[in-house]
């Protein structure tokens, strides 16, 4: 079409686009150093899709524990042997999320890819009568739950700072159009931070 694109995602590297893109590292630091201030040892990534954004998230948690000298598991529903996409799938993925958290030793701190996940990690503890945050501690990421402060126990997520992406996308579409070379590195735009709530201790 020989007009400037600007990508806010980074499952086609292959396409040489200017992109506008989340700081993971960052966010899985601001989770990292939350969940090590408050004296955890173990630990939990949990995803439930091969997808560009969980994987840069969980590789960078993985990155700063190991930094620290610690070590988490990474659960995967998409590499269980009980991963399926039928009209059993829903069950059977609460049903194997529950198992792999009861047999986590606890207390644990768990890093869910994305809200939603971390929202299902709550409704799996609450339905198999693991106590939150005493035995298993959730932080999301994205702070894009509707809501938040109306449910019974809030989630604690990184505000991966969506807005500022979309002006700062925008102020890079405005220089492309004038004419200005696309960055050849993705633009990193840093998390506003971490917002504690009751699930994360």
């Amino acid at each position: 079409t020989k007009k400037p694109p600007v990508d806010f995602s980074f499952r086609r590297p292959e396409l040489k686009f200017a992109r506008i893109l989340e700081d993971t590292e960052e966010t899985a630091r601001q989770v990292a150093d939350h969940f090590l201030s408050h004296g955890f040892r173990n630990y939990l990534f949990y995803s439930d899709a091969s997808n560009w954004i969980y994987d840069e998230r969980g590789s960078a948690f993985l990155k700063v524990l190991g930094l620290a000298g610690r070590n988490a598991q990474w659960l995967r529903w998409h590499g269980s042997p009980a991963y399926c996409t039928d009209r059993k799938a829903w069950k059977r993925k609460r049903n194997w999320l529950a198992t792999e958290l009861k047999r986590a030793t606890k207390p644990v701190a768990l890093f869910a890819a994305s809200d939603g996940l971390a929202l299902e990690v709550l409704e799996t503890c609450e339905t198999a009568g693991i106590a939150v945050p005493e035995h298993v501690a959730i932080i999301g990421a994205g702070n894009s739950l509707l809501a938040v402060d109306a449910m019974h126990t809030p989630i604690s997520s990184v505000d991966t700072s969506y807005e500022l992406m979309g002006y700062r996308g925008a102020e890079l579409l405005a220089g492309l159009m004038k004419g200005k070379p696309a960055p050849i590195q993705p633009v990193r735009v840093p998390v506003t931070g971490l917002i504690a709530r009751n699930t994360s201790g």
